[in-house]
């Protein structure tokens, strides 16, 4: 339902915009305004317009605005290259904020020949961030590789500085882009690593926030609502504590985003309302166009359209203003589902067809959201009667879903998280003997090895001696024999799975800590496949136990088979034009509800058939049929 890449850049804005830091105990406006009458157009009144800009900055972008501008025009006039530097600086952050991305990306590049010119380091890691960001933010695949090129640069020049404020800002950024490729696994990593630096040495400000915001978007995306909802009320109460208002407002947001996944549409709509509000005298002219849109969406499920339309009106309005193509894409693909259930067709396709031109220009970074638009095309050509075009798009769309749940895990995410949670607690009560550890880990790993070699060697034994023996046994006793071996292959199979699965539990631990020993991460890996290799042999081992002696169930239900074999059967034709081979199928379009197991129906259809394309050579045939004749199911294939 939601692109939760759009709202995950959103909380990488707001990071890498408070990368300095609003100062803290600073006078109010006011005061500083008196105090600016004090002084002269020299180098002390450029100092305090930055600390009065500073304050609007979450406040009022407008009022801000004209002190960036009084900071350049000062700084000129007394020939203060400094001065105009810090102009530039606020004048990034100021069309950043706007969303005119090539004014900001201007700006902060020629405060990098600053830092550059007099070798500021520290400087030149907060730009060569925040130029990634900008980078990140277009979406096209070029900019995308220049992001990832400054961040790794930033990155290297942070731990060379030792500065864990561009470490943990350049770990939240490497973390966004696992989180775009689906890998939660590494992208929580990134984070609580963060959360471990900044808690060890007890830092508590905005940075930490967004780190915990980020984790609650990867748990509303895996479903875990729970963990979300706690991680977003804590990030609501460090906003207040504080006393950051845009941060507050963008707990709002986040709450929505969460209740609207959660179809909790009115807490949504309720949440929205109250970032919105925030965002329109704020001037963010990116936030309130996603809030827009997501307001269009939470009104469009409790079916109130016409409130639905007024919303992604304004959405279409403020579209022009900015640059930021992920928001205008799902702002497209929410007016396509508005007019797809206002039935008109014409215009809803219109609109899917813009957001997906612009996610087909961010290549592997929107799958998710591509799936989404195919899904709701294909939808749409079904509504209309045209199921071929329904059918092509829901294969596209199928293709691209497949591609993404092999990373959507949630026990994962949640392993990573409690493993790095004690490790933060061991960190902070003593540091640990790091030569005795290695030299564990290289025992434990020899021990891994050698009992997964002895494992497999002995069943290899077992099985032979068992063949062996019953080719020995005469008719009279085979039976009597073959219970036997069923009972033993059974108990014993018992036997080795649960040792394995306590080694594959051991493997998966140090595989995902740093092996730097002797047995590195390969061996690893080396080890985990082997051991994944033998419980697929005791797993066989027991299915085949189970034939032997009759145990094995089937699951009958009553289905229509050909409905059944219809959805998966001519997703083979993917398979024939990879191999230049002519796939050819025939099964009824007609509904027949017969009596079998779906389960053994599907494995035995897709053994036939990738046994027919296994042997059939290049430009061949296979020929797929299904029919009922007196009550009795045929299915045959055949090769050339």
């Amino acid at each position: 339902m939601m692109n939760y890449k759009d709202i995950f850049f959103l909380i990488i804005v707001f990071l890498t915009q408070t990368f300095q830091g609003v100062s803290q105990g600073i006078s109010s406006v006011d005061s500083l305004k008196n105090k600016l009458v004090d002084y002269s157009e020299d180098t002390t009144s450029i100092k305090i317009m930055e600390q009065i800009f500073n304050e609007y900055y979450y406040s009022n972008l407008d009022s801000a605005k004209q002190y960036y501008n009084k900071i350049l025009f000062v700084s000129e006039k007394l020939n203060f290259e400094k001065g105009t530097n810090t102009g530039y600086y606020l004048a990034s952050k100021y069309f950043w904020k706007k969303g005119d991305l090539d004014s900001s990306l201007f700006n902060i590049e020629k405060c990098e020949a600053y830092a550059i010119k007099y070798n500021d380091n520290l400087y030149l890691c907060d730009i060569y961030l925040k130029m990634a960001n900008i980078y990140t933010y277009i979406g096209n695949i070029d900019d995308k590789n220049k992001s990832k090129q400054l961040l790794n640069k930033a990155f290297q020049m942070g731990e060379k500085l030792k500065d864990d404020g561009v470490v943990c800002h350049a770990l939240q950024m490497m973390g966004n882009f696992y989180y775009e490729e689906r890998d939660y696994k590494n992208a929580i990593l990134n984070y609580l690593k963060i959360d471990s630096i900044l808690t060890h040495k007890k830092v508590v400000n905005t940075l930490l926030a967004t780190t915990l915001s980020n984790v609650g978007f990867i748990y509303t995306y895996l479903k875990n609502y729970d963990k979300a909802e706690k991680y977003f009320v804590k990030t609501r109460d460090l906003y207040i504590d504080l006393g950051n208002v845009e941060g507050v407002a963008y707990s709002n947001f986040s709450m929505g985003t969460l209740f609207l996944e959660k179809d909790d549409y009115e807490l949504a709509i309720n949440h929205f309302h109250q970032a919105l509000d925030f965002y329109i005298d704020y001037g963010d002219f990116g936030l309130t166009l996603e809030t827009y849109s997501n307001l269009g969406l939470a009104y469009v499920m409790i079916n109130n359209l016409e409130e639905a339309q007024k919303y992604y009106n304004s959405a279409l309005e403020l579209s022009v203003k900015i640059d930021r193509n992920i928001e205008v894409a799902k702002m497209y693909f929410g007016v396509g589902n508005l007019y797809k259930i206002k039935k008109s067709y014409k215009e809803a396709l219109k609109a899917y067809q813009k957001a997906l031109d612009i996610y087909n220009n961010l290549g592997q970074y929107s799958l998710m959201e591509r799936a989404e638009v195919y899904d709701g095309i294909s939808d749409l050509y079904s509504n209309i009667g045209d199921f071929k075009k329904a059918y092509e798009y829901r294969v596209i769309y199928e293709h691209l879903n497949d591609s993404l749940h092999f990373k959507e895990n949630n026990e994962v995410a949640n392993e990573i998280e409690e493993k790095y949670q004690n490790e933060k607690k061991e960190r902070e009560i003593a540091s640990l003997n790091e030569k005795n550890i290695l030299i564990g880990k290289q025992k434990e790993s020899q021990s891994i090895l050698y009992l997964s070699v002895f494992c497999f060697l002995l069943i290899l034994v077992l099985t032979f001696y068992l063949l062996y023996k019953s080719n020995r046994k005469g008719k009279e006793h085979l039976k009597k024999v073959d219970d036997l071996k069923s009972r033993f292959i059974t108990n014993i199979s018992h036997e080795f799975r649960t040792p394995l699965t306590m080694i594959n539990g051991i493997v998966e631990k140090n595989y995902s800590q740093d092996n730097s020993g002797v047995f590195s991460n390969l061996d690893m890996i080396s080890v985990k496949n082997n051991v994944g290799s033998l419980l697929e042999l005791v797993d066989q081992l027991l299915e085949l136990a189970r034939v032997e002696s009759g145990d094995l169930k089937l699951s009958v239900s009553s289905i229509d088979v050909f409905r059944i074999l219809n959805d998966f059967v001519p997703s083979f034709q993917l398979w024939a034009e990879k191999k230049d081979i002519q796939f050819n199928w025939k099964i009824p379009v007609y509904s027949k509800i017969v009596w079998v197991d779906p389960d053994v129906l599907h494995k035995v259809v897709i053994n036939i058939l990738s046994n027919a394309f296994k042997y059939t050579p290049q430009y061949g045939t296979v020929t797929f049929e299904a029919k009922i004749e007196k009550d009795t199911l045929y299915i045959e294939v055949t090769n050339s």
